[in-house]
């Protein structure tokens, strides 16, 4: 990963604001869970997969920087934070 990469994920980590587990329940129906804390989605995410452990579910952060116009979501698994 190039420094101007990193630099960006840690932008994108800084103006993070709430935490979202979507779930993959069928035929383009997801279950998406909303947290204010990353350590109770993450904890929610290891019980959904704990539980099942095919289940098809992901962890994003919605970054909210304050210059762009759009909330961005970023897959937490991808971030070195």
């Amino acid at each position: 990963m190039t420094p101007e990469e990193k630099a960006y994920n840690q932008y994108l980590a800084d103006n993070i604001t709430h935490y979202l587990v979507s779930e993959f329940l069928g035929r383009g129906q997801y279950r998406k869970t909303k947290f204010t804390s990353f350590n109770k989605a993450k904890c929610f995410y290891f019980s959904l997969k704990e539980d099942n452990p095919i289940c098809q579910c992901a962890l994003y952060g919605i970054s909210e920087p304050k210059d762009k116009l759009y909330p961005i979501n970023v897959l937490m698994e991808n971030l070195d934070v």
